[in-house]
């Protein structure tokens, strides 16, 4: 099944409500410009609210990265919400893929970030969401989205950050004043062009609860790094459970 959620500009129009089955449920957002984000939410089985993982996948790939992921984040009781970016899997892409495109959706905060926050609007006043307890995760330009979401206050408890690029992070957040996002996790390796030294940065720029880990000996990339890590993407799974087993 699926089904079109019209996301514009202070309006939200949403169909009618999912079933609580354990399968995933394809949902497409449609954003003011015509573009459409497709994406596959999975609500736990059972009734009442849960917390909710949004996962945004790096470039150049698509949702299906998390799919190792999701029945682990699901055996904690956690709601997952993948989402294809603007360009990338099925969703909407520009008539033109080229470098200037990409520094648009890596660099502009005019272009994804409202996509994201629009999205989380959404999560937020879902009925089988528990409002308070939202997690991002993503990797690279994911993982800035998922930094940029946590700082600006769009209903965001905590967020994990793999591989993220603290100057592209800057330009996405825009004209947020005083980014500092509360409550993340930010992995990296230390082969990986520069992104352990972006971490650390990152990391300083953040509010307690925080945490950075450095994978050495590795270039791995994104969602990479807890492929290549069982250590690592244990920790993600348990700082996901401790950040939203309560409310604030």
């Amino acid at each position: 099944m699926k089904r079109l959620v019209m996301l514009l500009p202070l309006t939200l129009v949403l169909a009618p409500g999912l079933s609580s089955a354990g399968t995933g449920e394809q949902v497409s957002f449609e954003r003011p410009d015509g573009a459409v984000l497709n994406g596959t939410l999975h609500l736990v089985e059972g009734t009442g609210r849960h917390p909710v993982v949004l996962l945004l996948h790096q470039a150049r790939s698509s949702r299906a990265e998390f799919d190792f992921l999701l029945e682990d984040l699901h055996g904690l009781g956690l709601h997952t919400l993948a989402v294809d970016l603007r360009g990338h899997g099925t969703s909407s892409k520009p008539d033109q893929i080229d470098r200037a495109w990409f520094m648009k959706l890596f660099r502009d905060p005019g272009y994804a970030p409202p996509d994201i926050q629009a999205i989380l609007e959404w999560l937020a006043s879902h009925d089988r969401v528990a409002p308070e307890r939202i997690a991002v995760m993503g990797g690279s330009v994911g993982a800035n989205l998922a930094y940029v979401a946590n700082g600006a206050g769009w209903h965001v408890k905590t967020s994990v950050v793999l591989s993220g690029n603290a100057e592209a992070a800057t330009d996405l957040a825009g004209n947020v004043e005083d980014l500092r996002p509360r409550n993340v996790l930010l992995l990296a390796t230390d082969n990986d062009h520069g992104r352990d030294a972006y971490a650390k940065t990152l990391y300083e720029q953040a509010d307690e609860p925080k945490r950075v880990e450095i994978l050495e000996g590795s270039s791995a990339h994104g969602v990479s790094v807890l492929r290549e890590s069982a250590e690592l993407k244990k920790l993600v799974l348990s700082w996901l459970a401790e950040q939203l087993s309560q409310s604030p």
